[in-house]
């Protein structure tokens, strides 16, 4: 069998909220119709029937506990810094628990010849670097990568202006927004008790890559990604 005749294994790996799941499956459906691939989804199991409505084969992360990823998310009061906080020492906990969950599921229904994971599915990629499979990460949305040189997301809404006062607001803006990344994930990962190790790879993986321009998809592809893929 040549590499040609191959069926190529792709799996699709993200979180089961729609802003993730539902614009990288837009983007591989078209794999569906060409026998030259087989694609199957992994996410969480209060998405699984309408992965497979839709035409994919799913295997859900946490059958036992189906909406541990939505609880962690959803608040029934207006989020708040306390709010906010929790929901990140949650996410730290589960981090590990997806790894494995990960790896159950490998081991169990074999491994993929490329893993398609979006962004805030980063254990899916340290783990696909480990066991050297290739791997693409999706970007629903440009403002999720830190620019370099423009207005700074996540601080209230700011729009872009003309004038040296604005460009010194932009360069401050864009060191808190660094200063507190690096804060929350020096807390994270001296919270984290179990698979330190792992989770310290994962958090730095992510603080690297977030701060890589727009235009340098060569230089993500050599840093750690193989290939970005952003949606507008």
């Amino acid at each position: 069998m040549t590499g040609l005749d191959k069926v190529i294994k792709i799996d699709v790996i993200s979180v089961p909220f729609s802003g993730h799941l539902f614009p990288t499956l837009t983007l591989v459906k078209p794999l569906l119709e060409d026998p030259r691939f087989q694609v199957r989804v992994i996410t969480g199991f209060q998405k699984k029937a309408l992965v497979e409505q839709i035409g994919f084969d799913c295997l859900a992360l946490f059958p036992d506990r189906p909406t541990v990823m939505e609880d962690i998310a959803n608040t029934s009061k207006q989020a708040n810094l306390l709010i906010m906080y929790q929901q990140l020492m949650a996410n730290s906990r589960l981090v590990p628990e997806v790894f494995d969950e990960i790896n159950r599921i490998w081991d169990s229904e074999g491994q993929p010849d490329l893993i398609i994971a979006d962004f805030v599915a980063a254990p899916a990629g340290v783990l696909a670097d480990r066991l050297g499979i290739p791997w693409i990460t999706t970007i629903p949305s440009p403002v999720a990568i830190e620019s370099r040189t423009t207005t700074p997301a996540y601080l209230g809404g700011w729009k872009p202006h003309q004038g040296i006062l604005y460009k010194w607001r932009d360069a401050l803006g864009r060191q808190v927004i660094r200063l507190a990344k690096k804060i929350v994930d020096a807390h994270v990962v001296q919270q984290s008790k179990r698979n330190q190790q792992f989770c310290c790879e994962l958090l730095n993986a992510c603080l690297d890559v977030a701060v890589l321009p727009l235009c340098d998809t060569d230089l993500v592809s050599n840093h750690l990604l193989r290939k970005v893929v952003i949606f507008s």
